[in-house]
């Protein structure tokens, strides 16, 4: 990959790409409800030129174009493999293969950019949100959406073992030049990037909504064997994340809430 280094290793999973595309999948059935609201939020034409910088396989778009029918969509992605998958989707969109901060889209050519999770995993987010800036109209929007370690989510009863195994993902993620808790210095990034009006929201989604088996892609600690190979996290450590979870499963009891950040930018 050139340019900007990434820490997202899909093939890393622990159930490899096709495990790493199922949390994708499941996580954007819990997301969008509250991210299709914010987007909403934007005061775009019925026909917005729409890039997704960091596409992967699609899901973004696919309900973009549903929120935009008549819009012109533009995915950009540096996995090809990732951009295969988008390709062989039902969606009309331009698909390109190119550096999150350097996307090849011409100066001020576009109405809104959508970044979901990704600047998290770049060794040079500000570069990102700069080539945001660049390819943005006048009056455009860019709203990004992001995580933040120090409020990442809330279980009850609380999992001592998780907790512990969510530490070393960050700190995986760190050494590897990504940035677990970025969300705190999403606005700030922005504003630096020369954005104006950048305004910070934050939202949840919970198992007061969804079911709580739908949270398993996210927390289930057993996709996350690589860090063993690492030697991030030790086997019986992980063994011990594993069962505290499924017991945490098992209790009719149990709740899960989880936070995300999103800044909206105009250029």
């Amino acid at each position: 990959m050139s340019g900007n280094s990434m820490s997202y290793q899909p093939d890393r999973h622990g159930s490899g790409i096709e495990g790493a595309i199922e949390r994708l999948r499941a996580q954007i059935q819990l997301t969008w409800p509250s991210e299709a609201a914010i987007i909403t939020k934007a005061q775009l034409s019925d026909s917005p030129t729409i890039a997704e910088i960091g596409c992967g396989t699609g899901v973004v778009l696919e309900r973009l174009q549903k929120m935009y029918p008549q819009a012109q969509l533009i995915g950009i992605d540096s996995d090809e493999r990732l951009l295969k998958i988008a390709r062989d989707g039902n969606l009309d969109a331009k698909l390109v293969i190119a550096d999150a901060s350097a996307t090849n889209l011409p100066d001020s050519s576009v109405d809104l950019v959508v970044m979901r999770y990704l600047l998290q995993h770049i060794t040079d987010p500000s570069s990102v949100v700069r080539e945001a800036h660049r390819i943005l109209k006048p009056g455009g929007y860019c709203i990004t959406f992001e995580v933040d370690g120090g409020l990442w989510g809330i279980a009850q009863p609380y999992i001592p073992e998780l907790e512990r195994i969510q530490s070393r993902i960050w700190s995986s993620q760190s050494l590897r030049g990504g940035n677990r808790m970025i969300g705190r210095t999403l606005r700030r990034l922005n504003i630096d990037s020369g954005f104006k009006s950048v305004s910070l929201d934050l939202y949840n989604y919970s198992s007061d909504d969804f079911p709580l088996t739908d949270f398993g892609p996210l927390l289930d600690p057993e996709q996350y064997i690589a860090l063993v190979d690492d030697g991030i996290v030790d086997v019986m450590e992980l063994a011990q994340a594993g069962a505290a979870y499924r017991r945490w499963l098992a209790d009719p009891a149990s709740f899960v809430m989880m936070v995300g950040f999103a800044t909206t930018a105009v250029k």
